[in-house]
């Protein structure tokens, strides 16, 4: 009888009989997920909210009282603990240096939910409420971020696992490709919460000034 070792998401599992081995490792098989980095329930989620370019913080401030209410909606009553909202941008930038940088707009911010004790998985609540959030508020972006401090350190302060940067000279040409590379991840399974940190679409105004008024006025 020989000895096999056998590894189930990085933990070294001795067995005795190699047939055994191969009989639940077909059974089994289907049922076995990867992850690019280990799940860790925290009982915590860090929801994102943007809401669209050039919304005024008041109106934004009724978009996130929204959210909360959908998200009372799918986290049964019992379960849920706490929700904080954070809106806008820091009133020092002394705050900027406590934060992953998300924080761009008066129009962004984000909403810390904690659950109680005994909850259900965080990551069924987080797939319930990313296809409730994006139907109802369609011109919206949302995204999670890492709650845990295991999942922050394993990031290095970037807010997602997987953080895409293109950089270059021509910025029109540069948000062009960073558009494909985003359709091209939105085909790969698993990913999620895929989208441009960058606001390119808020309303803005020039301005001509004349110089030689202005400067006897």
């Amino acid at each position: 009888m020989g000895l096999l070792h056998v590894v189930i998401r990085r933990r070294w599992v001795t067995l005795g009989s190699a047939g055994a081995v191969v009989a639940v490792a077909a059974v089994l098989f289907p049922f076995v997920g990867t992850d690019y980095f280990p799940a860790v329930d925290a009982g915590q989620m860090a929801l994102h909210v943007r809401a669209a370019p050039g919304t005024r913080i008041e109106q934004a401030e009724k978009l996130f009282q929204q959210v909360e209410d959908a998200i009372r909606e799918v986290v049964p009553p019992k379960e849920l603990g706490t929700i904080i909202d954070n809106i806008g941008l820091p009133a020092s930038n002394y705050n900027f240096a406590f934060g992953n940088g998300t924080f761009i707009a008066y129009y962004d911010g984000q909403i810390l939910i904690t659950f109680a004790e005994s909850h259900g998985p965080t990551r069924d609540y987080q797939k319930r409420l990313r296809a409730v959030l994006h139907q109802r508020f369609a011109d919206s972006v949302f995204y999670f971020e890492p709650a845990d401090m295991i999942t922050q350190i394993l990031d290095f302060g970037v807010p997602s696992q997987i953080d895409v940067q293109v950089s270059g000279r021509h910025a029109a040409k540069d948000l062009q490709v960073a558009q494909s590379i985003a359709v091209k991840l939105r085909m790969v399974r698993g990913a999620v919460d895929i989208h441009i940190q960058q606001i390119t679409n808020a309303p803005e105004f020039f301005v001509k000034v004349d110089r030689q008024r202005a400067s006897s006025a």
